[in-house]
């Protein structure tokens, strides 16, 4: 997302947070950090699957330039694709006020 003073937004299972360290006429750009306190392996790769696949088709809605991190909270082991997609979604409308998906 773009550079909003690195301000993290906290939703339930996915915290937000944007930084500007790329040129304007780079791509756009998402990290995610999975840790684990979110479960074993095998629960964190999930996550990840699934909040890539969310990202994905998101990335367009992004800036030219912008870094976006995506930080998964232990509540998305459990949360489903729909509960991750909507708070991905109230993440990046905090982040990024007039930018629709």
């Amino acid at each position: 997302m773009l550079h909003l003073r690195a301000a993290p937004v906290h939703s339930a299972p996915v915290d937000s947070a944007a930084v500007d360290s790329a040129p304007a006429d780079a791509p756009a750009r998402v990290g995610l950090v999975v840790g684990r306190s979110v479960g074993p392996a095998v629960v964190r790769n999930r996550v990840k699957r699934r909040l890539r696949a969310l990202l994905r088709s998101r990335l367009d809605a992004l800036p030219a330039g912008s870094v976006l991190v995506v930080r998964a909270l232990p509540t998305a082991a459990t949360a489903g694709s729909g509960a991750l997609a909507a708070d991905l979604d109230a993440g990046l409308s905090r982040l990024l006020p007039g930018v629709s998906r």
